[in-house]
């Protein structure tokens, strides 16, 4: 697994959560920390890989 760089807004680590719908497994990264100005988060991927990579591309 890769590793999640940090919020690109406020440095705090980010949240990996995996959920299914309608039988598929989804996966998105997102910033929880209630005093970030700005409340990131991807979209939904189909593998925690491509979760990671997307929010590893993020610029504040």
């Amino acid at each position: 697994m890769k590793q999640l760089l940090p919020c690109p807004f406020c440095g705090k680590e980010p949240e990996i959560d995996k959920y299914k719908i309608k039988g598929i497994m989804h996966w998105n990264v997102s910033c929880m920390n209630d005093h970030c100005l700005v409340h990131v988060e991807t979209d939904d991927f189909e593998s925690e890989e491509e979760a990671i990579g997307a929010w590893n591309k993020r610029v504040s």
